[in-house]
């Protein structure tokens, strides 16, 4: 269950035209499950897992309920990844540390 007091904004960058503010990752950090909220999720093209060396570690499925994506982050080691969102208009990196 999602508690907005317990959730750290996502640290990101954003090019195209997906508004930065709206997109949030929580729990961040997290042990288990990780969720994705946009406003847009119809716009999305493709998520990924990536290293801080950029490398794509894993492809999310877009298996969005409404406006968010819950997945495993159980299988990854404890340290910090970068996720990448990506659409035809825009592209945003937020970081995530895995404990």
């Amino acid at each position: 269950v999602f508690d907005p007091q317990m959730w750290i904004p996502a640290l990101a960058t954003v090019s195209g035209g997906m508004n930065l503010a709206s997109t949030r990752v929580y729990p961040n950090p997290a042990s288990d499950e990780l969720t994705i909220f946009t406003p847009q999720p119809d716009q999305i093209k493709s998520i990924y897992i990536c290293d801080l060396s950029g490398r794509r570690l894993k492809k999310i499925p877009l298996d969005f309920v409404g406006r968010e994506n819950t997945f495993s982050v159980s299988g990854l080691p404890s340290g910090v990844y970068v996720i990448i969102l990506e659409s035809d208009s825009f592209y945003q990196q937020v970081k995530f540390i895995k404990l």
